[in-house]
């Protein structure tokens, strides 16, 4: 299959959060100078209008306290919200915990009972951020610090989680800004960083090595596959606009981090020996937002150096929002067991990274500063149109956004839900599994409409039409066969025949690859549908030498699956990094 039902995508005069507006080159240059976020601007029928620094900032505006009316209505939907997430429990996050256990623990760890109290999440204080062109950013506390009782047996071990603590501050945004009723076109929610996440065990047992942080890990992971830049949950307020629900829930980044992990230095030592000074095995894991990357271990050394002759190893980070910090933990490697914390990095900013080579202490799980150093640098670099020049042959040299809308013209028996993978240059990106789109409810005054229309001479399948309605429930309302269980289990069938025929995907998947136009035979992108057992359903290839040939950078329309025969509707974009 070729690219050429993929038309140009008009450019669009849309911008999401940019640092353009608040910083100039040479501040980017010095890495995020301390200018950032200390000025504002406006959107005006003119254009954008800067305000100088000095002048009030929309910072100072913030409201400062808890946010009760919120709380008062997270307390009315607890029961409902508890349900949800004792399905979560055993539905998600424990086959995410057992993903992360050692091999001797792995299928025999399971949750037996749930119950989250009735202490519910609390917010506050409230603030309005800056960081927002075109749109509002408010900061909102988010605390819960919960009355959780479970229990899971480990190795014929009963162990019993007496309490979970949640915190962090989460984004509420309202972008971009209109000049009609609701005045903005659409409504986004997430955390800029990872929130802090712990958890305790009651009893006297001693439970099995690794269990504890493979629970705390599975939580968090769950948190930033939804809710962690760049994932948000997100809602369309304005359907006529160009920014579509995929745009909102997986903006494009502002730019790309390039991170580099130098050295450590008097690390503890992890491994201990009966015939010399105790050694580690330390490799480093560094976060931000909801990608990680994991740099090679250092064979017993308390002082690693990583990469040869000391140049470190490098790694790429899409960057968001200004606001976002790196986590860096530095771990012990172990065999046969859980791998050993041994210090770590929290709450960096971009603006320390990007000053220079700079040395960070590490701390250890209690917060004690005791756990050595570790030594890295960073690197901004702006998205553009224009290929950069220079590049490492391992280097990320471009970014491709891939847009996957919608599947249609599956066969009804497909296995759904479904996921669409995405793969360039050796990386590859996976969308949440999809979803049908919902079955308008019918009223009694919906009813009495199709009826009358009905009685009118209108046939069944033109009252569907009509009144976007599923030929089934319009049968059923002529029938007067309106029952709730017969309208109840026909909704049922109409949303199975949708999710399996007519998938939603509305998601984006953001890849870093090297340099489309130095490529020998050229790069492709490829799209494979898998469904609910795993098995691929149809793929097909896009040429990165058609997207580069438009004005935009940018294809959108339908590609064909083969071999089953299926239209994917979406879009491919590319940009190219270029450093400052």
């Amino acid at each position: 299959p070729t690219a050429t039902a993929l038309s140009p995508k008009q450019p669009q005069n849309v911008r999401m959060r940019s640092l353009d507006r608040c910083v100039t080159t040479q501040e980017l240059q010095q890495g995020f100078s301390a200018s950032v976020g200390k000025r504002w601007s406006i959107s005006s029928g003119s254009g954008k209008q800067q305000v100088p620094a000095g002048s009030p900032r929309l910072e100072d505006l913030a409201v400062k306290h808890k946010v009760q009316w919120m709380d008062s209505l997270v307390q009315e939907l607890w029961p409902k919200l508890s349900e949800y997430v004792v399905d979560l429990v055993h539905h998600t996050i424990q086959p995410a915990i057992t993903s992360r256990l050692p091999p001797f623990l792995k299928g025999k760890v399971q949750f037996q009972e749930v119950a989250l109290g009735a202490k519910p999440l609390e917010f506050g204080p409230l603030s309005i951020a800056g960081d927002i062109a075109d749109g509002v950013d408010l900061r909102l506390g988010v605390r819960w610090h919960s009355e959780l009782r479970a229990s899971l047996r480990a190795l014929g071990i009963l162990a019993r989680v007496q309490n979970l603590v949640v915190e962090g501050e989460l984004s509420v945004v309202f972008y971009p800004t209109m000049s009609r009723p609701p005045f903005f076109g659409g409504l986004q929610i997430y955390f800029v960083n990872p929130p802090t996440v712990d958890i305790d065990f009651g009893g006297m047992i001693r439970l099995p090595s690794g269990l504890k942080p493979a629970v705390r890990h599975a939580i968090g992971d769950i948190l930033a596959k939804f809710l962690v830049l760049p994932h948000r949950i997100a809602v369309d307020l304005d359907p006529t606009d160009s920014i579509d629900i995929a745009d909102h829930k997986c903006s494009e980044p502002i730019g790309v981090l390039r991170l580099t992990v130098l050295r450590a230095n008097g690390l503890p030592a992890g491994d201990l020996s009966f015939f010399g000074p105790g050694t580690s095995d330390p490799y480093v894991i560094a976060t931000l937002g909801s990608v990680s990357f994991t740099s090679p271990f250092v064979y017993k050394s308390l002082n690693p150096v990583w990469g040869s002759d000391g140049a470190g190893v490098s790694a790429d980070f899409p960057v968001h929002s200004a606001s976002q910090c790196v986590h860096f933990h530095v771990y012990d490697r172990d065999t046969y067991s859980s791998d050993d914390l041994l210090g770590q990095a929290m709450m960096v900013s971009l603006c320390q990274l990007c000053s220079g080579s700079v040395e960070l202490q590490l701390k250890d799980h209690k917060g004690n500063p005791n756990a050595g150093t570790l030594t890295v640098s960073g690197r901004f670099i702006r998205l553009t149109k224009e290929p950069l020049t220079g590049g490492g042959p391992t280097e990320a040299s471009a970014y491709v956004s891939a847009k996957v809308r919608q599947v249609t013209g599956l066969p009804p028996s497909s296995k759904f839900p479904f996921r669409m993978h995405v793969d360039i240059a050796g990386k590859e990106g996976v969308t949440h599994p999809s979803h049908g789109l919902p079955v308008r409810h019918v009223g009694e005054p919906l009813q009495k409409v199709v009826r009358n229309l009905a009685a009118n001479g209108k046939s069944a399948s033109e009252i569907a039409t009509l009144l976007e309605l599923n030929l089934v429930q319009v049968n059923l309302i002529l029938s007067r066969s309106t029952h709730d269980v017969a309208m109840s289990e026909s909704v049922k069938s109409v949303q199975k025949l949708r999710a399996a025929t007519n998938p939603y995907f509305e998601e984006i998947v953001q890849l870093l690859i090297p340099d489309p136009t130095e490529a020998k035979d050229g790069l492709r992108v490829r799209f494979r549908l898998v469904d609910k057992t795993g098995a691929t359903l149809g793929e097909a290839k896009v040429a990165l030498s058609e997207v580069l040939e438009t004005d935009d950078l940018t294809l959108s329309g339908t590609l064909q699956l083969e071999p089953i025969g299926a239209d994917m509707i979406g879009s491919i974009s590319l940009r190219f990094l270029s450093s400052l």
